[in-house]
């Protein structure tokens, strides 16, 4: 590849001040003030930031030289082999930990976060799955990570490319801020509506109290066995059913026109079905919007018989019924909900078609 005139390029092990060296190996202990919080693996971010949700703090004699400083970017060198962390002194002290590697930036001559930058690009990702499988246990040594080639502009270039990127970020951490408040506020509003604690101008007829399947039909996926084709009808399953929207990627499975047929023979699902999943990630809710697929036995169909269906769907995702699910599940062995236990959950509802559809405009 050609780079524009004034480009080079080289190794990561030419842009470091020192060699690149691996991490402290020492037994992680529960946070504390007095010790410097150990950063591992597990710590960091797909996107490169420092999680800080389960912290822990590590003893060590050793603690400068394992320490963390401005310009030092940590390698994960087994494992999620690849994942990369440009130190933030925000994040407070840092010592890193054995499996992960640090690349120390000569900061005079190479601006870091256009190296970590470089570090996060298709290019990057598609060497490091080549790099790491030539051995049954994915991994990346310091002496291959040094090997890594980088384009490089001339520093102020660097960080002219640096600062556009570092703004990008920030919109990006505000908008994710953004929809998590956003999200708390539905949710607010979601528990205060389902619960009758805030009910809309014009509504106030008495609740109800029901079980699901008194006020609708209650099915499942497939329980059998098919043969996956390369070209046919989607098969779906709970990974695929998010609140709110279905969720289809590029690799789902696949059966053949005759099989497609045989498993929706039963009737379900149809367009307007609410589909929850039932194994692995319980209770997330959905409607059906399209009529060519089939599903698994990890989602349930439940077909309201009077009620609006997106009325229910909401109802389902609140925490008064997430709270029911979780409690099915923890007495299942299976880690699933049967349908006979889900046609017993408990709905506290408006029988008023037209406050529940005002509800569900709402929401």
């Amino acid at each position: 590849m050609t780079y524009p005139e004034g480009w080079e390029v080289k190794k990561l092990g030419e842009c470091v001040r020192e060699p690149l060296s691996y991490g402290l190996n020492a037994p992680a202990i529960p946070y504390d003030r007095k010790n410097p919080a150990y950063l591992r693996i597990t710590d960091i971010t797909e996107d490169g930031k420092y999680n800080d949700n389960d912290r822990k703090s590590v003893i060590t004699s050793e603690r400068e030289r394992y320490t963390l400083n401005y310009g030092d970017i940590v390698l994960a060198r087994a494992g999620s082999v690849g994942k990369n962390y440009l130190y933030n002194s925000k994040d407070g002290e840092l010592v890193y930990a054995g499996y992960l590697i640090k690349a120390s930036i000569d900061c005079e001559k190479y601006d870091p976060r256009y190296i970590v930058a470089q570090l996060r690009t298709p290019r990057y990702w598609s060497w490091v799955a080549s790099m790491s499988k030539r051995s049954v246990q994915p991994g990346i040594n310091a002496q291959e990570y040094s090997s890594f080639l980088i384009p490089l502009p001339p520093l102020p270039e660097q960080q002219a490319i640096a600062d556009t990127l570092t703004v990008f970020d920030t919109h990006i951490t505000n908008l994710a801020e953004l929809i998590t408040k956003k999200k708390a506020i539905r949710d607010g509003a979601l528990d205060e509506l389902m619960s009758a604690r805030t009910r809309l101008k014009g509504f106030s007829g008495q609740w109800e109290v029901k079980k699901l399947g008194e006020i609708a039909d209650v099915q499942d996926g497939t329980h059998g066995t098919f043969i996956r084709v390369r070209l046919g009808r989607l098969l779906l399953s709970a990974k695929n059913v998010f609140n709110n929207h279905l969720v289809i990627t590029e690799n789902e499975s696949m059966v053949s026109e005759s099989d497609y047929e045989k498993i929706i023979a039963n009737g379900y699902p149809r367009i307007g079905d609410i589909l929850m999943s039932c194994v692995g990630t319980i209770g997330r809710c959905c409607l059906l919007e399209r009529d060519d697929v089939a599903f698994q036995r990890s989602v349930a169909f439940i077909r309201p018989h009077t009620f609006y269906n997106k009325y229910l769907m909401y109802i389902l995702q609140s925490r008064l019924i997430q709270r029911q699910l979780t409690t099915l599940v923890n007495a299942s062995a299976q880690g699933g909900i049967y349908l006979n236990s889900l046609k017993q959950v408990t709905l506290f509802m408006t029988t008023d078609i037209n406050e529940q559809q005002a509800i569900a405009d709402t929401l």
